[in-house]
């Protein structure tokens, strides 16, 4: 990607900046507000009533652009160990969330919204990935080098393969002196710059 903008390297100064817009703008922040709430007042997946009124609320609130709602609502109660892998941490959540059978009997992959679903249960294990998110990381990405390989990651990588896109959330973190952000904050800051410059 040739990087037609001259953006500024990622700093606290600059995460402020960004998380201090994010609050500006109060539909983005009484989401978060609502969905924090709902999730964590209804942490179980086995009631289908309960987890179609989290994706309904997760789906308009993120535009996550789910049009079968009750079918990804039965897919995800139908997940036997998801609500001890939400509690672990595990990014196994995501795969199992993500790919939703149709009656076409070929799955959709709901990956953005798989980790949205995970991030609200819980926050302090689950980046969001979604586009804007992977183009900030993308413009980043020759100063994110695997320090082992040298390697700059591939494009692909963000998308579908959830452990080793929350290994280059650590690492970006890490590597511009921002590890005091959650990943709810590096979120909101990657897809405001994410929004206004690419």
């Amino acid at each position: 990607m040739k990087k037609v903008f001259d953006i500024p390297i990622p700093c606290e100064a600059e995460v402020e900046k960004y998380l201090e817009q994010w609050k500006q703008h109060r539909e983005y922040e009484l989401g978060d507000r609502i969905l924090e709430k709902i999730f964590s007042e209804n942490k179980g997946n086995k009631d289908v009533a309960t987890v179609k009124i989290k994706v309904i609320v997760l789906n308009a609130l993120y535009t996550t652009q789910i049009y079968a709602v009750s079918r990804v609502a039965e897919h995800i109660c139908n997940q036997q160990n998801l609500d001890d892998l939400l509690v672990e941490g595990k990014t196994e959540a995501i795969d199992t969330i993500k790919k939703v059978p149709f009656g076409n009997g070929k799955p959709r992959t709901l990956y953005s919204f798989a980790t949205k679903y995970c991030h609200f249960h819980n926050p302090s294990a689950y980046p969001i990935y979604d586009n804007n998110v992977d183009s900030a990381l993308w413009y980043f990405k020759d100063e994110l080098k695997d320090e082992q390989s040298q390697k700059s990651f591939q494009r692909k990588v963000l998308k579908g393969e959830y452990s080793k896109f929350k290994s280059i959330i650590d690492r970006f973190k890490e590597r511009f002196g921002l590890m005091k952000y959650t990943y709810k904050e590096i979120d909101q800051y990657l897809w405001m710059l994410g929004k206004r410059y690419l």
